[in-house]
Parts: structure tokens; C-alpha cells; sequence
């Protein structure tokens, strides 16, 4: 009996002990269990630190194929440099709170490494935190990746210029990935939160909607016939308040549609304040939208809807309901909110014809649907898991954007295989990268099969990537997606007709050209054989 006392006892001293040492870590009296540290930097080393939230899986293995991809190109489009290596094991931690790490060197200096790690926004930890720990550390990184969204940059580059306030000081470059905002709310020009040091690889929501309309003026199949008036032409817009995306792209269409068809007919149908609806169902304030645009439609009707996919569905699906016969006549637009993705691979869910039998249009940073990324229109049975690239039916836009950026980097930040410790010198690189079309060698079968442009700050003779401001220039890699269904008689037909088109300044004087098509089928049904 005594032993049996001794040892409860025992246990309750234990507990007790365990209940004290929780009380004192968790009142910080040994720092703040919440407190994630950025990772060491060895000698010669240097940095990218991707900033983004812990949700951004996705993009995260969108970057792994981009380097693997350049990886394989490499000694093709640089034939003059020494390889380059990736490594890929910490790419993928078991544990959420590890920082994930991608190794890069070169193969006559592979004892010095450029570490992209992954230090993942949270409830506890912000994007301005983690930019405050990357500075105490004495190593800043050489660049900050970072900004999908217009909001997530701005705070990023507001800590950066928090940080780092004047712009002769050694600090970070920041390599905006898909903010397209032109503006903050307060009305100044986004890339010069962090002046002199940002550089956006996404286009401005003012060239986009620059490209769309100069894309629609010059598509017969949607514009009235010659012997029409070429401006009778109508658009109205919707937008969101609860979106400044949204709002920013509505004003951007007003003022370029103005611009372009000054006897054209503009119409504001107004913002909806705020949207939760269903998958299917809009919400009552946008329902109510739906009946005020559903009263009238002009003989050629623009309806701009610049807001993401889940809320244009249900808007149209509305609208289809309520006047279907007039959706023939309408021309959706949006900017980048909608991606490939949605249309194509899935298109069954999230864009079926037969729910949206609309004309749209919208805009795609990069090439959607390039092969050597690895696209394909028609999915393979068979899997490879070594094949590279993988061959998918999702679209390859992000995938050649994070391409861009990488290729840019490692342009800058590497000389003769050897990393560059001076953030200035890394910036005065960057604003040297140009926007390069390589000559295919069809004695080459790697070189042969990149024909893609990509970027390269050797070739002097082609045009600068990036404007004074940081911002991508005009005419370097954008796109548009163009979805047209099918009207045999008075039906919906089982497909739709989506076409990409590239504008190039010494193709026709900068005109849309066609890089390809495919008829697509909805709702497919295979039958396997017995």
C-alpha cells in the first residue's frame, strides 16, 4: 500500500511540475512560444525569403516546377554559364511549422547556395514581423518574394520601406509575383511604397484593361459588321465594394472604353456593397443587379464583371435565368480574377456551358497553354511520376510567371557562379533584364523544344522588362482567353470554342495574333470498355 502511495505521489509531482513549466512558458517568461525564427545563414550564402500565407500550398509547388523547368532549359538558353543545380529535399516539410527550403547552386561553386525558404504568414505571425526578424538577423536576404494579391503587397512593402527607409542602404529587393493594383487606397502608385526596389512580374490592371478592349476592337466575330457604325457599341460595368480589385478594374474599363469609342455608350450599373452567396445562388443585392441589367440589352453589349470566378458564376447564372435569350449578345469581360484553370480543366464545375453560355474574355499573364511547360488538351492515362515536365491539362500562366522570376533573379544575384553579397548591385542587375525571343536550333533537341520568350539581361538588342518604376512593360509575355460557346438553332451546343491569343510590337504593329485553339466538350461521359 505503501508503494502504491509513493507512486501516485510520484505523479502528482510530475504533473504538478508539468503544470508549473507550462504557466512560465506560456507567460513569455522564455520568450514567446508563439515566436518562429527565421533560419541561419551560412558563409556565402544568400537568401530569398518567399513571404506568404501558410494556405499557399499551391504556389508553392507552382515554384518547385518553375526551377525544375529552368533547371532542364538551363544550359540550352545559357549555354556560356555553368549548370545549375536544385535542390528539392526540404522542399516539402512533414511538420507546418518547418520552413520549407529550395536549394540553388551552380556546378563550379557548390559549396555556396541561394536558399528560397518559405516563412509562412499566420494568425500569430504577419508579413511585417517576418521582415523585422530577417533584419535582426545581420543577413538580410537579397530578395523578398511576395505579393499575390494588391493587399498582401502593400503591406509587404510597407514593412520593407519601415524597415529600410532610405533607398541608399543595403536592403532586399521585392519581387512583386500577381498584385496588379495601380494605386493604394490612399492613391499612390503601389510599387513606390518601396521605391527603387520593387519590381512587379505581373501586368497593371490598366494594361489589362488596355489589352482587353484593344483586343475586342480588333476581333471581328465580336464587333459590329463594317457596314455598321463600328461605335455602336455598348458596356456596362459592375463591381464590388468589398473588392478594391474590383473596384479599381470598373473605373480603369469606364476611362479606356471613353477613351477608345468616344460615341460609345457607357453605363455604371452601380457597386454591390457586399456579396456572400452561394455556389449557385447570388446574394439579394446582387440579385437585384441582375433585374436592373436584365431589363435591356443595346445591339452590342460589353458587360464587365471584375471580380472572381465563384461570384461572376452565380451572378450569370442569374442573369441567364432571368433573360435567356439576350445572352447571345453579351461579351463578359474580366481581368485576371478568372483563370485558364477554371475554364478548361474545370470547366465542368466551375464554367460549364450549358450553365454560363456566355461570350468571355479575360486576360492571362503568360502563356496558358505553352507545351514546353508541359500543356496538353487532352489528358494522359498514363502517369510518369519522373517525367519533367509533367504533362497536364491545367494551364501553365503561373508556372512561366514564377519562371520569369527566377530566371531574373539568378541573372542578377549570380556572377560567373558566384553569389553576389551587394543588395544595390542585385537591384542596378535587375533593372538591366530584358524581355529576349531565342532562336530555336533545331540542332538542339532541349534548344528546339524552348521557344518560349523568357528573360535575360545579356541580350542587349531586346527590350527592357521592367519601366523606371519596376513595373512589367508592355508587350512581354501577357495574354488573352477568349471562350465562345456554340449556338446551333436556338440550343446550346455540347462545346465551345477557346482560343489564346500573344500581341507582339513587331508582329503587325503590336495586333492579337492567334496561338492556338481547341474545341472543347462539356459534360463528357467515357464508358470504359469491358
Amino acid at each position: 500500500m505503501s508503494l502504491f502511495r509513493w507512486g501516485l505521489l510520484l505523479v502528482l509531482v510530475g504533473i504538478l511540475g508539468m503544470a508549473v513549466y507550462q504557466t512560465i512558458l506560456w507567460s513569455g517568461a522564455w520568450g514567446d512560444p508563439y515566436e518562429s525564427q527565421v533560419m541561419a545563414l551560412k558563409d556565402g550564402d544568400q537568401e530569398i525569403a518567399f513571404i506568404e500565407p501558410a494556405t499557399s500550398s499551391d504556389d508553392w509547388v507552382r515554384i518547385v516546377t518553375a526551377l525544375e523547368l529552368l533547371k532542364i532549359d538551363w544550359p540550352s538558353i545559357n549555354p556560356t554559364l555553368p549548370a545549375l543545380a536544385v535542390d528539392l529535399d526540404g522542399a516539402f516539410r512533414r511538420r507546418t511549422a518547418e520552413v520549407p527550403e529550395i536549394v540553388l547552386s551552380f556546378g563550379t561553386n557548390p559549396a555556396q547556395h541561394l536558399r528560397l525558404r518559405w516563412y509562412k504568414i499566420s494568425g500569430e505571425h504577419d508579413a511585417a514581423s517576418w521582415v523585422r526578424k530577417l533584419h535582426q538577423r545581420g543577413r538580410p536576404p537579397l530578395a523578398i518574394l511576395g505579393g499575390a494579391t494588391s493587399d498582401r503587397a502593400l503591406r509587404l512593402a510597407n514593412a520593407l520601406n519601415e524597415t529600410y527607409p532610405t533607398t541608399d542602404e543595403p536592403a532586399p529587393v521585392f519581387l512583386i509575383t500577381t498584385a496588379t493594383a495601380e494605386n493604394t487606397a490612399e492613391d499612390r502608385p503601389l510599387i513606390a511604397q518601396y521605391p527603387k526596389r520593387s519590381f512587379r512580374f505581373s501586368f497593371t490592371n490598366q494594361r489589362m484593361v488596355k489589352a482587353l478592349l484593344k483586343f475586342v476592337q480588333q476581333t471581328p466575330d465580336l464587333w459590329p459588321s463594317r457596314e455598321a457604325d463600328p461605335q455602336a457599341v455598348a458596356m456596362r460595368a459592375v463591381s464590388w465594394e468589398d473588392e478594391r480589385y474590383s473596384l479599381d478594374l470598373a473605373e480603369l474599363f469606364e476611362r479606356e472604353f471613353k477613351n477608345r469609342f468616344p460615341h460609345g455608350k457607357f453605363r455604371n450599373e452601380g457597386s454591390i456593397q457586399y456579396s456572400v452567396g452561394g455556389f449557385f445562388h447570388p446574394a439579394p443585392s446582387e440579385q437585384i443587379m441582375v433585374s436592373t441589367i436584365a431589363q435591356s440589352f443595346a445591339p452590342q453589349t460589353l458587360l464587365v464583371l471584375p471580380t472572381q470566378a465563384v461570384r461572376m458564376r452565380r451572378f450569370l447564372i442569374n442573369l441567364r435565368q432571368r433573360s435567356p435569350q439576350d445572352v447571345r449578345r453579351l461579351v463578359i469581360l474580366n481581368g485576371d480574377a478568372i483563370s485558364f484553370h477554371n475554364v478548361y480543366r474545370d470547366r465542368d464545375v466551375m464554367w460549364n456551358r450549358h450553365d454560363l453560355p456566355f461570350t468571355l474574355i479575360f486576360f492571362q499573364h503568360r502563356n496558358p497553354i505553352e507545351r514546353s511547360a508541359g500543356f496538353r488538351w487532352v489528358k494522359e492515362d498514363r502517369f510518369d511520376p519522373d517525367a519533367m515536365p509533367q504533362l497536364t491539362t491545367s494551364g501553365t500562366h503561373d508556372i512561366l510567371l514564377y519562371r520569369d522570376v527566377f530566371e531574373a533573379i539568378l541573372y542578377a544575384a549570380v556572377d560567373r557562379a558566384a553569389l553576389l553579397d551587394e543588395p544595390r548591385l542585385v537591384r542596378e542587375r535587375l533593372e538591366a533584364t530584358r524581355w529576349h525571343h531565342p532562336a530555336p536550333d533545331p540542332a538542339n533537341p532541349v534548344a528546339a523544344r524552348v521557344t518560349n520568350t523568357h528573360v535575360h539581361p545579356f541580350a542587349v538588342a531586346s527590350e527592357r522588362f521592367f519601366d523606371a518604376a519596376g513595373n512589367r512593360r508592355s508587350y512581354t509575355g501577357e495574354h488573352i482567353v477568349m471562350v465562345k460557346p456554340n449556338f446551333p438553332e436556338d440550343a446550346v451546343a455540347l462545346t465551345s470554342q477557346i482560343s489564346i491569343w500573344a500581341s507582339e510590337p513587331k508582329k503587325k504593329g503590336g495586333a492579337w495574333q492567334l496561338v492556338g485553339a481547341h474545341e472543347t466538350t462539356y459534360n463528357q461521359v467515357r464508358v470504359e470498355e469491358p
